[in-house]
């Protein structure tokens, strides 16, 4: 070896391939590291999924308009739930929202980057989003927002 460190291996996974991952980190024998790759919109697969076959799995025409929510949401947080709830709000919506605003403790990620960019060059794009960095534990803070 010429004063050269060696790379630790990395293997890589397709979100859609999560379990084979998971099963691999259970063998315990892999030393270095594991990358699940989120390369695959899984939303979209499961709503083009649906439409193939008669089985309902998810229905792109909730009725929320009834709720009276207004034209501003406010959430908290950027990834997990929240994240396909807006991705969902974007694309089947059938009110009209001016903005959704998102406070995070975290700074923007980039999935939700990406969201608020692809939703950007829409056409028929009328949701502006905001992004705020802030601890929504301080109610004081919160507030002043």
């Amino acid at each position: 070896m010429a004063n050269k460190l060696e790379l630790i291996p990395i293997i890589e996974y397709s979100n859609d391939q999560f379990k084979d991952a998971l099963e691999y980190i259970n063998q315990r024998q892999h030393i270095g590291k594991i990358v699940v790759n989120h390369d695959i919109d899984m939303l979209s697969r499961v709503f083009s999924e649906q439409k193939q076959s008669d089985a309902i799995i998810m229905k792109n025409s909730y009725d929320i308009s009834r709720l009276d929510i207004g034209k501003n949401i406010l959430v908290t947080g950027q990834t997990g739930i929240i994240l396909e709830i807006m991705k969902w709000l974007v694309k089947y919506s059938n009110i009209q929202i001016d903005n959704i605003i998102i406070l995070s403790k975290s700074p923007l990620k980039w999935e939700l980057e990406l969201l608020m960019n692809t939703t950007k060059h829409q056409k028929d794009n009328t949701i502006n989003f905001h992004f705020i960095q802030a601890d929504i534990e301080d109610s004081n803070k919160v507030h002043n927002l």
